[in-house]
């Protein structure tokens, strides 16, 4: 496949990405929001302040997680050819597409287990290529009023 058609599709689906990962950041954003205000009412008390830290923490890593997956996905690259397991890339493609499935009134079952084995190709061409199958059946059955994908292996 040209490299350059790879590299507009990206583009392309760029958009949409970007609003399912600020759907998810908001999400986090709104626990750390949340904790900011409790530990600012409850300073005095030690250990509200302590578990009121630990949580801001804990989102905010899950923000810095999001965001580095997403930007794995973006950035322009050559090919890069590599064994991986695609069972470990399913959950990162169905956080991806969660938001946009869902305005289109489209859920996914995940599969319950995916059989094992390794790929040997570019990781992200190959995610990329899932999440436009992901979004071409939710744009044809979002024309339909909705629908449900089944992700599992029969």
């Amino acid at each position: 496949m040209d490299r350059n058609v790879v590299e507009r599709y990206r583009l392309g689906l760029f958009g949409r990405m970007v609003m399912g990962v600020a759907h998810e950041v908001d999400n986090h954003l709104s626990v750390v929001l949340g904790f900011s205000e409790l530990i600012q009412l409850a300073a005095a008390k030690e250990q509200k302040v302590h578990d009121g830290a630990g949580k801001i923490l804990s989102a905010g890593e899950k923000i810095g997680a999001i965001v580095q997956q997403f930007s794995h996905y973006v950035r322009p690259h050559a090919p890069s050819p590599e064994p991986f397991d695609p069972g470990r890339l399913i959950p990162e493609i169905l956080q991806f597409s969660r938001y946009d499935l869902g305005r289109g009134n489209v859920t996914v079952l995940p599969p319950l287990e995916v059989p094992p084995g390794i790929l040997h190709a570019d990781r992200r061409d190959f995610g990329l290529a899932l999440l436009a199958l992901l979004f071409n059946a939710a744009e044809a059955m979002s024309e339909k009023g909705g629908g449900t994908v089944d992700a599992g292996v029969h």
